[in-house]
């Protein structure tokens, strides 16, 4: 992706009150990355991640896999599985804390 192109988004979505539907996956991706943890009020980063969830749906359904490492002006970011975007730390709390519900889960059957 050019840094142009980068500019160019982030200026079309620059505003967390407007809801403005992405076009691409590509582009679902970087608006999620770079409003992330905006919260649920920024309706920028909830319709990028309503749009990847979509795609993740059918990305399932046709057997493809998910998680997506995500650069953005050099900066990585772990595109979840529940279709948010985390920092490697952030990943890590994540997968730890799925872990120890799964535990929990077995252990009380």
């Amino acid at each position: 992706m050019s840094t142009e192109l980068h500019d160019l988004w982030r200026h079309q979505y620059n505003d967390c009150a407007l809801e403005t539907a992405p076009t691409s996956l590509e582009q679902a991706r970087f608006v999620l990355c770079i409003h992330r943890g905006h919260g649920g009020e920024c309706l920028q980063a909830l319709t990028a991640s309503a749009y990847i969830r979509s795609a993740r749906q059918t990305q399932m359904s046709l057997g493809d896999p998910i998680g997506h490492l995500h650069n953005i002006d050099g900066s990585w970011s772990i595109l979840g599985a529940d279709g948010w975007c985390y920092d490697g730390e952030e990943y890590a709390d994540l997968l730890e804390e799925q872990a120890i519900d799964r535990a929990h889960d077995i252990l009380e059957q």
